[in-house]
Parts: structure tokens; sequence; C-alpha cells
């Protein structure tokens, strides 16, 4: 069962800024990052209990090919993205965001 995404405004914020940081570094490449991010979140809906907890009842999902992660809440049916973050940031950046 797929379920409703939510990408919350810091999450949306994140993504523009690795979009535009990729972007900046090789043209093309924010279109790579984007491609790969909608993967995931297709993933994330589709079954998003195969991605592990990480605590508070966020779960993780990792990119494959670029160094950041998507941290999501799930409440029913819908699935909120609270933060799109490169993994060398502090692991408890998202935890200001429920």
């Amino acid at each position: 069962m797929t379920r409703r995404l939510i990408i919350g405004s810091d999450a949306q914020r994140d993504i523009a800024e690795a979009i535009f940081h990729y972007e900046s570094q090789r043209a093309e490449l924010g279109d790579r990052f984007l491609k790969e991010l909608d993967q995931l979140l297709e993933r994330i809906a589709g079954n998003s209990l195969q991605f592990p907890g990480i605590g508070r009842g966020v779960r993780r999902g990792l990119f494959h090919r670029f160094p950041y992660a998507v941290y999501f809440i799930e409440a029913g049916e819908i699935i909120t993205v609270l933060a799109c973050l490169h993994q060398h940031h502090h692991p408890s950046t998202w935890k200001h965001r429920r």
C-alpha cells in the first residue's frame, strides 16, 4: 500500500540546498540527486517498515549514490519527511523538527 507523503518545510529547504550545491559542482548533478530522492521517497511510501527506526518514532532512508539520508515519521496513512540531510551533519539535527 502506498501512503501519502508530506515533505515538511525544513526538508524542502534541505532538498533545495542540496540540489543547488550539486548543480553548482557539475551540470545535471542536481538532477541526479533529485531523481535518486524521488526513488527513495517512492520506496518509503511503498514500504516504510523496510527502513530502520532511529528513535522517537523516526525512521531513516539512505541514498545509494549521495551521502544523504531522509528522516521521516508515520501517522496512519501519512508519512511526513522531517529532513533530508548530508550524513556529515550531527545525527541529532533532525530531532528539533518534530
